[in-house]
């Protein structure tokens, strides 16, 4: 067990109440039948016949060390000395656990006791049957039995219970003009000094200091009010903390109606709660108060319209409850201790409870020493009243409420600093706490209106209207930030946490039916706004018992909802854990990452490689059902969100965009790769030489036809100089074509003719002439012309010349690869070298049916001036 848990034992038997409850624990009914029972076991073990086994071992204990050394010199004739003696030891704790809980001894108890003690001595000093052992045969000592400790104990407890009695009462009757003190009700989840707002440690202090010096002759009602939500538990709690601080001799019970369905309940429900508190300190109450209670219950069922035996109980009732009254208000008085009373949760109830709540303060329950405090909303209270008694409500209040006390609003900036110091608390690092607490977010209203994007902050304080809603945002936030830890972004979930607990019906509808709110196109787009505007008035339904709603000021207000909804989607630098991330609303909504879903976490973990990430692409294009492809497509708006830290994280990160975007034939995945290489400038063109050096199982043609996109608007710009590139850099034509020739090359190396070796010739134009014709690296040509001069695939390469004109409808018009005019003479529309080449091949290949159909082919193709030939039918 480690120091913390000792201390905090410790601790807790350090507390008087706490050994109080140790000393009364036999004295519960529940304990005591187990205590008879285990006596009554035990004496029948003792006295049975049984001489072997267990029962034969206990009797010889007890014999050994119980009933020879100490019981058997105790002589009572045929009482069992036992079970004297056992009584002997609960009396004396009880009379210790009651003489320090100052209990008040009722005279029927007192009484029990001297009858006690006149037997007693009846037996002790008047001849009688019985004998009681001596402590000495001879001397002073022969004199004194040992039964005689019992007498001698009982006698004290008599007289300080009958002198006690008559201080109490002596003190209750001279006291009453004498100052006196309150003590809170107190609830386990007790309210820390750091959870209260500052000013108000110091109101409870001030106003703690004022309630003790009330002078109560009957019952006192003290009332705190404020606005639902605005913090009225919290405060009541801290005050009665700081009360019992200043008065520990007085008794706090708690009373919340909110637990009884009826007006009857409320009556039952609060006896019994003031019978609990008070059992403890008096032994006449707790009976009294059950049929006090049970009294008013029956005069309230009964009216003069049941038939006349019930009238006649009726009248007998209400004498009885008077007597009752007169009883229980005299006993109470002679506690000569404060009973405060605190009752919350007021303003939750309907009118009629709220009455009868009233009622009780006023009359059922208005006995000596006993002080109420009520915490409630005014305004609603008021409405309540107003709806029940009609006219009637204006100063009904005032005749219960004696000290109504407002609790002061608590100001906006205070709400954010308790939020601030409760997100301390869930170890945020603090630059994510200013996120939380400074969001901005890009106004995409503007936008919509004059093509502007104005970035704008957004004012939290108009969220924080009280700190109900304060907490339960917190709540909120804490609830799903430990499940989605590492998943989201704590901005953009505190955001979320305001928009579900403020508006939840809209943050619903948005989970719901995301994709015909918003489109994508680049980021985020609300498709109508109106739809969002148009935030109808939540009205409370006074049909069902619920909590009633504090409102914000204007939380209705479109503005306010129209920035939080910004401010969620429309962030200014969106990440791949944003909100506005895709569908991440869902993961933020729903505080869990779906099955569908990849956890970012796995994610990170993929990114060493693009070894490892394209492994986890196969396994998930492995089996092509609905759930793996959902996380396919996750993945990949996983990495088109993705900020690489470094240009290793980059070039995984692209190698993986070009893998997916073959995969899943998303267009989109190209834009994405765009933005990483300007991202990382300095490092694009050796990120990109990397994966053409190692592709894995990226086709070269994805590769190639990037390149060749990101040369083209070089190639314009050169013609325009007003056009903008995608990817700008110094030399870029130069450097992005040395990309390209060394695919080339690379693919030379493999010795075969295919589509992928003109793909990559293709993309090595680097500037177009007057007509627009695309110009091709002489570099390049001569490259091919190297690798077409081996004689094993000079036929291979002749035979993949031809191609379909894709701009006729015509599937037997064709055509020969436009590139072959500079392949061979570096010049364009020159195909001189080409002819010669072709030629040549022919002539080393006589008899050759395939070449001379290509020739033939070839010559049509010339008479159409280089533009088409049919193939026969």
């Amino acid at each position: 067990m480690n120091t913390t848990r000792i201390d905090k034992i410790a601790n807790w038997f350090s507390k008087r109440e706490n050994q109080l409850q140790i000393l009364e624990f036999p004295f519960q009914k529940i304990n005591l039948l187990i205590l008879a029972s285990t006596i009554f076991w035990f004496l029948y073990v003792i006295n049975s016949n049984q001489n072997e086994g267990f029962a034969k071992s206990i009797t010889n204990l007890m014999y050994k060390y119980w009933i020879n050394p100490f019981l058997s010199k105790i002589g009572t004739g045929e009482i069992p000395l036992f079970l004297l003696s056992l009584l002997a030891i609960l009396i004396i704790l009880f009379s210790v656990a009651k003489t320090l809980r100052r209990y008040v001894y009722s005279h029927k108890r007192i009484s029990i006791y001297l009858v006690l003690l006149l037997n007693y001595t009846l037996l002790r000093f008047v001849e009688s049957p019985y004998s009681f052992s001596r402590f000495s045969q001879s001397g002073w000592a022969n004199h004194i039995a040992y039964w005689d400790l019992l007498y001698l104990l009982l006698v004290p407890i008599t007289y300080g219970i009958w002198t006690l009695n008559r201080v109490e009462t002596h003190n209750n009757n001279n006291n009453t003009s004498k100052k006196g003190a309150l003590k809170p009700s107190y609830l386990n989840d007790d309210p820390a000094e750091e959870d209260i707002f500052p000013e108000r440690i110091n109101i409870a202090e001030k106003f703690s200091e004022s309630i003790k010096e009330i002078q109560v002759k009957s019952s006192y009602a003290i009332g705190i009010t404020s606005p639902w939500g605005n913090g009225k538990t919290t405060f009541l709690r801290f005050l009665l903390k700081k009360l019992k601080v200043k008065d520990d001799n007085a008794i706090f019970i708690e009373f919340s109606p909110w637990f009884c369905k009826t007006e009857a309940d409320i009556i039952s429900l609060f006896f019994d709660s003031l019978s609990d508190g008070l059992k403890a300190y008096h032994s006449s109450i707790n009976n009294k108060l059950k049929k006090y209670a049970k009294i008013i219950l029956a005069l309230r069922k009964n009216t003069l319209t049941e038939n006349l035996g019930k009238v006649i109980n009726l009248f007998d009732e209400s004498k009885e409850l008077h007597t009752l009254y007169k009883d229980l208000n005299n006993h109470i008085g002679k506690l000569n201790r404060k009973i405060y009373i605190s009752i919350d949760d007021l303003d939750r109830l309907y009118a009629k409870e709220i009455i009868e709540c009233f009622k009780v303060i006023r009359n059922t329950a208005n006995f000596k020493n006993i002080v109420f405090i009520v915490a409630y909303d005014a305004e609603y209270v008021d409405k309540a009243l107003k709806e029940a008694l009609n006219e009637n409500h204006k100063n009904y209040i005032d005749k219960i409420i004696q000290l109504e006390y407002a609790l002061p609003e608590i100001e906006s900036n205070a709400l954010v600093d308790f939020i601030e110091a409760k997100l301390r608390q869930f170890n945020i690092p603090y630059e994510e706490i200013y996120k939380i607490l400074e969001p901005e977010f890009v106004d995409k209203i503007e936008a919509s209106n004059n093509g502007t994007q104005k970035v704008n902050k957004l004012n939290l304080e108009n969220y924080f209207g009280n700190v109900r809603d304060c907490i339960r945002i917190l709540n909120s936030f804490s609830a799903q930030y430990q499940n989605l830890e590492g998943e989201v972004l704590p901005s953009d979930l505190f955001l979320v946490s305001i928009l579900k607990t403020l508006y939840p019906d809209e943050a619903l509808k948005i989970y719901l039916n995301l994709d015909d709110c918003f489109n994508e196109n680049g980021g985020l787009q609300l498709k109508d706004l109106d739809q969002f505007k148009n935030i109808g008035k939540r009205v409370k339904d006074q049909s069902v018992k619920t909590e009633p709603r504090y409102f914000i000021k204007e939380l209705n207000n479109s503005t306010d909802f129209l920035n939080l909804i910004q401010s969620i989607f429309f962030s200014q630098k969106p990440g791949i854990l944003s909100a506005s991330c895709n569908d991440n609303y869902e993961i933020y909504y729903n505080g869990v990452v779906a099955a569908n879903k990849i956890r970012f976490k796995d994610f990170k973990e993929w990114m060493k490689s693009a070894e490892d990430l394209m492994e986890q692409i196969e396994l998930l294009n492995l089996k092509k059902n609905s759930l793996k492809q959902e996380k396919l497509n996750n993945l990949a708006i996983k990495l088109s969100k993705y900020s690489p830290a470094n240009k290793e994280q980059a070039q995984v990160q692209i190698h993986t965009l070009l893998y997916l975007q073959d995969i899943l034939k998303f267009d989109y995945l190209y834009q994405y790769i765009i933005s990483i290489l300007n991202n990382f400038k300095s490092e694009c063109i050796n990120i990109l030489a990397k994966i053409i050096d190692n592709p894995l199982n990226v086709k070269s043609k994805l590769i190639t036809s990037l390149l060749f996109h990101i040369k083209l608007e070089y190639i314009r710009k050169a013609n325009n100089p007003n056009n903008t590139l995608i990817v700008a850099l110094d030399n870029g034509l130069e450097l992005f074509n040395s990309l390209t020739l060394k695919m080339l090359k690379k693919k030379t190396l493999e010795n075969r003719i295919d589509e992928s070796l003109f793909d990559i010739y293709t993309s090595c134009a680097y500037k177009t002439d007057s007509n627009s014709k695309f110009i091709f690296d002489p570099k390049a040509n001569k490259i091919l012309r190297d690798l077409v001069a081996q004689k094993e695939l000079q036929i291979p390469f002749l035979k993949n010349l031809e191609i379909t004109r894709p701009d006729f409808d015509d599937k037997n018009m064709r055509a020969f690869r436009p590139q072959i005019d500079q392949i061979f003479t570096d010049e364009i529309d020159n195909y001189s070298g080409f002819e010669k080449f072709f030629k040549g091949v022919v002539m080393d290949n006589p008899n050759n049916a395939e070449l001379d159909q290509i020739w033939d082919y070839w010559e049509k193709y010339k008479a159409s001036n280089y533009r088409y030939y049919m193939l026969e039918s």
